[in-house]
């Protein structure tokens, strides 16, 4: 889990400046001053203490809990060099572990023809449903999560894969046909960064490229992945279980997904939503500005829409932050209001 690694670790280090003593001590030999260090303190429990961040970072860290191994093995040899280089090693560790702004990352990989359907995994999966920050999500295809004007493409794909804690690859036949995700496909899983493979709707093939095989995949239209996904960000970055709000996110994305899937192969998905010219977007906005916390019920009702439709429209005005979704607990529904 994020942060436990991190947390043993520190534990370690402020033990080892408690309660570990190195004294130098002056040792005369014939015409010779020799010196040597008298290591004093609790060096059983420190021990078991370096054994349990040993085995906390043997998957994660596999040469560094080799070489502490090596160190604690070899103390009774020559202490001070033994206990010198596993206090390096522990401060090494807390360094690669220790919690920053902007941390965490989520490299997602995909065919910017399938921008719609990733759009609407970033905002109601990423964001409002598990409480991942937009700043934390790398995304080529959309606009505020990916590139801008004038960067390279390359290196600012390079630069963000090297520092995602999470690769998530959506493969679809789009992907499969394009030179640029197969090979982007390649440098995700050079990095090895924690890559997931999930497949989008429709995905008729079986294999892609060398490297995946879609059986071993999961699908991003399935309750269970979506929960698998949920329960894995949140222990990894110890976020807040949002409870209802994370079932009624899952259900809103799997009916967008499901309503994607009745359009017509030939209409292009970045034209199935249409949010800067949508005359109902415009109603939705101009129904909040005169009433102000309104349910999607209100909405339904108030412009004659289906809910899906109400979902859909206001999951593009979330994620444009044009309006603000504000929890109600008397009532249990989510309300919505102008930013």
């Amino acid at each position: 889990m994020r942060g436990e690694i991190y947390k043993i670790a520190l534990e370690c280090k402020e033990f080892e400046e408690k309660e570990i003593k190195a004294i130098k001590t002056v040792i005369p030999y014939k015409n010779l001053v020799l010196s040597d260090y008298l290591i004093k303190g609790d060096i059983k429990n420190y021990e078991k203490k370096l054994l349990c961040l040993k085995e906390a970072i043997k998957n994660k860290y596999p040469s560094i809990c080799a070489q502490m191994q090596e160190h604690i093995d070899g103390y009774d040899s020559d202490r001070i060099v033994h206990l010198s280089a596993l206090r390096t090693l522990t401060k090494c560790i807390i360094s690669l572990e220790e919690p920053c702004s902007g941390e965490i990352k989520i490299f997602i990989s995909h065919s910017s023809k399938d921008e719609t359907i990733v759009r609407n995994f970033t905002d109601q999966i990423l964001k409002l449903g598990i409480g991942i920050e937009a700043q934390d999500i790398f995304c080529t295809s959309i606009e505020e999560l990916g590139i801008k004007n004038g960067e390279d493409i390359r290196s600012h794909i390079k630069s963000n894969l090297q520092m995602a804690d999470f690769a998530f690859l959506m493969i679809s036949n789009n992907y499969k046909k394009s030179e640029i995700c197969l090979n982007e496909m390649g440098a995700v899983w050079a990095y090895d960064n924690n890559v997931r493979f999930y497949l989008l709707p429709g995905t008729e093939f079986n294999s892609v490229g060398w490297l995946c095989d879609p059986k071993k995949a999961n699908a991003i239209d399935s309750p269970i992945t979506l929960d698998a996904i949920h329960q894995e960000l949140m222990e990894f970055y110890q976020l807040p279980d949002k409870g209802m709000e994370w079932s009624r996110h899952r259900q809103t994305f799997l009916d967008n997904i499901a309503n994607y899937s009745k359009n017509d192969d030939k209409t292009p998905q970045s034209n199935i939503l249409s949010p800067s010219t949508s005359s109902i977007s415009k109603a939705i906005l101009n129904l909040l500005k005169n009433r102000p916390y309104s349910t999607i019920d209100d909405i339904r009702t108030s412009l004659g829409l289906s809910t899906i439709t109400v979902k859909r429209h206001l999951s593009i005005l979330l994620s444009e932050n044009k309006i603000i979704g504000v929890g109600c607990t008397n009532s249990k529904k989510y309300r919505y209001r102008l930013a």
